[in-house]
């Protein structure tokens, strides 16, 4: 007698069988990077491996929709030729393509990670066109990772014969042709509505990214939880960086600027000083009267008042941000990270690239950190990104808790929510790291109506909404310069990024990036307003400066209390650099400079030189060390030393 292992089940079941199977087959695939890599991983017991399992499955049900989507559409059409043996074998193709190509993603990766420590994404292919040698590679990459093969054969043919155990059963027959395709329709809506939650990862405000994995697990376990499939096909058609090869090697590139830095002292004591980062929104330097002493009346307060109050104590510098958004300069302030290419770095190809974030590096000498954000959480990935960065905790307007103030746009009024934040930090075990980010100067600019007729208003829309954050800062310090960690805690001030301009010079490249940079110690004297040039990004050697940290970082800013390193600020737009040093803007396209303004001559930047002295060569060569190594330690993950 002959038992049969073969089952026939309906249209339905036998979709719902395959989409299971597939999701089986890709967890199992992806936590092959765990099994073979486990020495680059701590985390050895069983329950620690079920937790990465089940953390990844949102991903894997992501993946496995996407490479599925074209099978179920084909299987689902809404007309009886589906039912004919040739339309079949083509869903049957879709359906064993596919997902045996995304095991075989995850296999590669199995093998591959060490290498650059995550998981591939979309660059993979412009790597391998780059490389002319890489077919010759293949046999040897097949002898050396001749067990990942084998694994794969087996997980293919043990998949394969599955997927065989179920087939189809006789076709249903409807009445007419009529109620066959009003039913498969409303079925197929119902299936692909079904899907699009999957693909999304739930019904949050924003589909989930590579970045998300960090809201699961540790980020050193992301590359666990998250299946190579989803990471390409969420970096696919976002831009990666060119290679640049301007020096003919590294160290010939870091003999012009060395990213590598360590500013510890042996004969300096080491400070456990509270860190507090404040990130205004939009707060251009345009809005301050202390910045712009020939701007405003004499008399004026202009709309930033109690911040020019706090610049007059503390280190202050004209300041250029590193990007235009918000997106951008959250990465450049807490860890470093410049926005040098089209997409930023959230949602870019090489998001899931190890970083050393101020968190991260303060974590070691004991330090708690939270990143206070009155936002929505999820808005624009920064809950994720704060988790990737190594924060305790992030807490948006899910967090809050207060008197009701949502904004009716954003989230929480400045006040309020600057309010709590003062109150929740006496929770905080000292030394601590926070950074608070503001939102009541975004667009659409809403203040409470209780204060409209109170604050001042400018040619700008915005410039009463700056006035109001202004105040709810002000209000901010008063009720935290009582508290007994004040005095040891050193305060940053700066700005997300520009807001529109008004004045003419805020209307040129140079205005547009402009914002001011605050170093505040209640308890000690730093020196006065520093003229050199500075930037979003030397927030994190600065402070690794001032506490006198042992750790060596990758760093493409400079501490502004060394006044040896060169003073510049980089940033990118419209397939530009822009590269702000002393009184000079150099525009370069990647491959030449395309022009150079002198704002000692010219602060309207009205006459573009084209022009090359020995000052813009020098300028180019410093611009070119720098983008070079940046690249290069991007797409191979070498951002931390």
């Amino acid at each position: 007698m002959r038992i049969s292992l073969q089952f026939k089940v309906g249209t339905a079941g036998l979709l719902i069988y395959r989409i299971l199977l597939a999701l089986l087959f890709m967890s199992l695939s992806r936590l092959m990077l765990y099994f073979f890599q486990k020495n680059l991983f701590n985390f050895p017991d069983f329950p620690g491996i079920a937790k990465l399992f089940l953390a990844g499955l949102r991903f894997d049900i992501s993946a496995v929709l996407i490479l599925n989507l074209p099978y179920l559409v084909w299987s689902l059409f809404p007309w009886p030729v589906r039912n004919n043996s040739g339309w079949k074998k083509v869903g049957n193709f879709l359906y064993y393509s596919f997902n045996i190509f995304a095991i075989f993603l995850n296999m590669v990766d199995s093998a591959y990670y060490p290498f650059n420590l995550k998981r591939l994404t979309a660059d993979i292919f412009t790597f391998v066109e780059a490389n002319n040698n890489i077919f010759i590679l293949i046999p040897r990459f097949f002898y050396d990772f001749y067990i990942n093969l084998l694994i794969f054969i087996l997980l293919v043919t043990t998949f394969v014969w599955l997927a065989q155990r179920v087939k189809q059963g006789k076709p249903h027959f409807y009445g007419s042709l009529l109620s066959f395709v009003l039913w498969n329709l409303i079925f197929l809506s119902i299936t692909l509505s079904v899907a699009v939650i999957g693909i999304r990862g739930g019904f949050q405000r924003r589909p989930i990214s590579v970045i998300n994995a960090c809201d699961q697990v540790e980020p050193q376990y992301a590359s666990i939880v998250l299946n190579t499939p989803f990471t390409i096909i969420k970096t696919w058609n976002k831009e990666g960086l060119p290679e640049r090869n301007y020096f003919k090697t590294e160290q010939e590139a870091a003999a012009i600027y060395n990213p590598l830095k360590n500013y510890y002292r042996p004969d300096a004591p080491q400070r456990k000083d509270n860190i507090v980062i404040i990130i205004l929104e939009s707060f251009s330097a345009e809005h301050s009267a202390f910045l712009n002493p020939g701007l405003y009346p004499p008399h004026s307060k202009g709309f930033t008042p109690f911040l020019d109050s706090l610049m007059k104590q503390g280190l202050t510098l004209r300041a250029y941000a590193n990007g235009k958004r918000s997106i951008e300069g959250i990465p450049a302030i807490v860890a470093g990270i410049p926005h040098l290419f089209p997409v930023e770095f959230i949602n870019s190809p090489y998001s899931s690239n190890k970083i050393l974030a101020l968190p991260q590096l303060l974590k070691k000498r004991g330090y708690s950190s939270v990143f206070y954000h009155g936002g929505i959480n999820g808005t624009m990935h920064f809950d994720a990104f704060a988790r990737k960065a190594g924060f305790d905790e992030y807490k948006g307007m899910k967090e809050y808790s207060g008197p009701p103030a949502f904004d009716g746009q954003w989230g929480i009024f400045d006040e309020p929510y600057l309010r709590y934040v003062a109150n929740d930090i006496d929770h905080l075990k000292e030394p601590f790291f926070i950074t608070v980010f503001t939102l009541s100067s975004h667009h659409p600019y809403t203040v409470p109506d209780s204060l409209k007729a109170r604050l001042p208003s400018g040619p700008l829309k915005i410039q009463q909404s700056i006035a109001y954050a202004d105040l709810s800062l002000r209000r901010f310090f008063d009720a935290i310069k009582n508290k007994p960690w004040y005095p040891h805690t050193l305060f940053i001030l700066t700005a997300d990024h520009t807001s529109a301009g008004y004045h003419p010079f805020y209307k040129t490249l140079a205005g547009q990036y402009s914002i001011p940079l605050v170093f505040f110690k209640p308890a000690d004297t730093l020196p006065q307003l520093h003229k050199a040039t500075a930037q979003q990004m030397d927030i994190l050697p600065s402070i690794c400066d001032y506490l006198n940290l042992k750790d060596t970082i990758v760093s493409f800013g400079n501490s502004v209390f060394d006044t040896l390193s060169p003073a510049y600020s980089i940033s990118y737009l419209n397939s530009t650099y822009n590269f702000f040093k002393s009184d000079r803007v150099l525009l370069f396209d990647g491959e030449k400079t395309i022009g150079w303004y002198d704002l000692k001559k010219d602060s309207l930047q009205l006459n573009i030189h084209k022009n090359r002295d020995i000052i813009v060569e020098s300028d180019e060569l410093l611009l070119k060390s720098i983008i070079q190594q940046f690249n290069h330690r991007m797409q191979s993950n070498h951002l931390t030393p």
